[in-house]
């Protein structure tokens, strides 16, 4: 059997397919793109080396070419994706008479080219049909790359690949003539026989057995090939147990904070939501004890975010062993952290008393020093808000919303205190009232206008594309972001038409950046809910491009994966539509709320955008560094462009670039900003590296 830890060969499965033609086949591997031979077939070794080996030497130094080609050559066919490269007339260094010919094929994992496979034969010598079963043996081998491959014959196996040994643990002989239902679970027998008798190209999902006798879960790719004169099924066997690993810690993830470990927003809206259900809101009243830190933007501004971020972590680690020691005198609690410097405690409910008992206890726990490791010790106070159902409120939202409200009256009055709601709490709502009807004018009076920040490749720093991000120059309050005006943008139904705004302004201004240079510039817009549930939703992109004289290329949409879990069914008809006009698609804010891969695979997806709060934690955290490099493991194994958003720090993007992230977008390299302050960097920022951006 083989030695599992024996890193991975596949010239041994590339030689094997040319073998059979003895010195009139000749095959290398080459690493791009400094050319060095990698791997060769003994045929290659005889005609290229001669004596000497042919490993660790340069392309060019073994063959050549005639007519004459040079690297830069090849550099322009990778630039532009070419698959393969024809040669003319090929003479080995070793065999300056013989003349072959053939074909330079790209080798790519992903996007990205990581080797140069060689594959001639001699001319005149070699049958055309012969010629293209063995290129197409090859490019099965190669197609494969760390993933098994076997070829069989009415299910009787008949060659394996040294990856797909080393990914079950046996050896050719034990593997060679078996069956391929000897490889898999019986109750899986039916599915692989159907895949055999249907002679078509198929995919699915299944197990396999492995040496050990445990089930190993894979996705198979099964496929005809014409091989020796007969036809044979080539199956491709990906290993899905790192995706499957990748997915459980999403899933935990989607339900829990990066930061703290606590349960997340997502976690609390489901747990209120199931509390609150009639069935279940009859056991017994609950308080929703909604506690906000004070003063850690203080900490965050003169010590820094990982300070901030180390009291938030220990903040958490003393709420949730009070809670727990809590549970005897005063019932169980549960915990959740809402986001920033806000927690949430849900309280079984006996009486007043108890309750405000329990936040004096809460309180006095705090306001113990916690230690900061390099800068001593803190006391923290937080403000508290308390809801109580049913009397506060029958939903979460109300509950959330009133025991929000109760704790900025507590914060109101001096911070380290806690306030009970009571309706009149209220009429402080007045200024969200004036809020709203200020929105009803915001655009008639043009106060409503775009700012845009760009996003940079991680590795060469070149400008990538911009997205357009909505903000509010409110005549009193100043500048406003979205989250603090567009909840009543869309309960006054003005959603859809201050879309359609944003949508015509940004392209707009894509427009005019190609005028001035930026040749393919492209703006990334978010898609809202009903924008995309409108019935000529399709058709307003179409014609906003067309206005503009803009192809579809010029813009990217971006939707959240909670919308594709809510309008699954509209949006693979409307994104697939404007993907065929060219539209690139990006799913926003990725990982904060669990979407199954096989759901993800079904939409017609160009990028992942890794939301803030997973980067923000970097370096320091390393459980988020592990979940930001499974995140973009994922979205390499999707072949998608990785973005990383909310990039503050050099170390978060220096991380990054080792992670391999494509693609990044935070304050370290630029903040949001208006068109004209955009347009006077982008010619700047068409040449500089993002690190050198941020110190504009």
């Amino acid at each position: 059997m083989e030695n599992s830890s024996e890193p991975p060969n596949r010239s041994r499965g590339i030689d094997a397919a040319t073998r059979d033609f003895g010195d009139d086949w000749l095959w290398a591997s080459f690493g791009w793109p400094d050319t060095a031979c990698t791997a060769a077939s003994r045929s290659f070794a005889r005609a290229a080396g001669g004596s000497a080996p042919v490993t660790g030497r340069r392309l060019f130094e073994l063959v050549q070419f005639a007519p004459p080609i040079e690297l830069s050559d090849l550099q322009r066919a990778d630039d532009v994706g070419a698959d393969r490269f024809s040669l003319g007339w090929i003479t080995p260094i070793g065999q300056p008479r013989i003349r072959f010919v053939g074909s330079l094929i790209f080798q790519r994992e992903g996007r990205v080219t990581t080797a140069l496979q060689l594959l001639l034969h001699r001319a005149g010598r070699v049958p055309a049909g012969e010629r293209d079963t063995v290129i197409e043996r090859l490019s099965a081998f190669m197609a494969a790359g760390d993933e098994g491959i076997a070829f069989h014959i009415d299910g009787v196996i008949t060659d394996v690949s040294p990856s797909l040994l080393r990914m079950l643990g046996y050896t050719a002989d034990e593997m060679i003539g078996r069956r391929t239902t000897d490889f898999v679970p019986p109750d899986q027998h039916a599915q692989v026989l159907d895949a055999i008798a249907s002679g078509h190209d198929v995919a699915y999902e299944s197990l396999a057995i492995a040496a050990s006798g445990r089930t190993v879960p894979v996705e198979y790719r099964a496929g005809a090939i014409t091989w020796q004169g007969r036809e044979q099924r080539v199956i491709i066997v990906r290993d899905l147990r790192e995706r499957r690993e990748a997915e459980e810690r999403m899933r935990h993830l989607a339900v829990h904070d990066a930061l703290t470990g606590l349960p997340n927003r997502a976690h609390l809206d489901a747990v209120l939501a199931h509390r609150t259900q009639p069935d279940v809101a009859q056991q017994s009243p609950f308080a929703v004890i909604f506690l906000d830190l004070d003063h850690l933007k203080r900490i965050n501004d003169s010590l820094g975010h990982h300070v901030g971020d180390q009291l938030l972590i220990s903040v958490a680690d003393r709420l949730a062993n009070f809670c727990m020691l809590e549970a005897d005198a005063h019932g169980p609690s549960w915990i959740a952290r809402l986001g920033g410097d806000e927690f949430v405690i849900l309280l079984d409910y006996i009486n007043k008393d108890q309750l405000l008992h329990f936040c004096d206890r809460l309180h006095r726990t705090l306001r113990s020093p916690t230690a900061l490791s390099g800068h001593g010790s803190v006391r923290v106070t937080a403000s508290i808000g308390v809801a109580v159902f049913p009397d506060h409120g029958h939903t979460a939202a109300d509950l959330l919303r009133n025991a929000d409200l109760a704790m900025y009256v507590a914060k109101s009055a001096g911070r380290g205190a806690t306030n009970l709601f009571v309706p009149t709490l209220a009429s402080d709502a007045e200024q969200a009232m004036k809020l709203e009807a200020d929105v009803v004018h915001a655009q008639r009076n043009n106060e409503l206008e775009l700012h845009f920040q760009p996003l940079f490749s991680t590795s060469e720093g070149r400008l990538q594309g911009v997205e357009a991000l909505l903000r509010w120059r409110h005549p009193v309050r100043g500048l406003l972001a979205p989250l603090q005006f567009l909840d009543i943008i869309e309960r006054l139904l003005m959603l859809d038409a201050i879309s359609a705004w944003v949508l015509d302004q940004a392209l707009a201004a894509v427009r005019r950046w190609r005028k001035l240079g930026w040749h393919d510039a492209r703006v990334a817009v978010n898609l809202s809910r009903p924008q995309v549930r409108a019935p000529d939703f399709e058709r307003q992109v179409f014609d906003a491009l067309k206005r503009h004289d803009l192809p579809g290329s010029a813009l990217e949409v971006e939707v959240t994966e909670r919308l594709l879990q809510q309008d699954e069914d509209i949006l693979q008809g409307s994104l697939s539509a404007l993907r065929a006009h060219g539209v690139r698609v990006a799913i926003d804010d990725f990982g904060t709320g669990y979407s199954a891969l096989a759901r993800l695979r079904q939409f017609p997806i160009d990028r992942l955008k890794i939301d803030r709060s997973f980067v923000s934690p970097m370096p320091d955290d390393t459980g988020a560094s592990r979940l930001v490099s499974s995140l973009l493991h994922l979205a390499k194994s999707m072949d998608l462009i990785s973005t990383a958003e909310g990039v503050e720090t050099e170390a978060q993007l220096r991380l990054l670039r080792r992670l391999g992230c494509d693609q990044v977008q935070g304050f370290l390299l630029a903040r949001p900003m208006t068109e004209s302050a955009f347009t006077e960097r982008m010619p700047m920022w068409l040449g500089v590296k993002p690190a050198e951006a941020g110190q504009t």
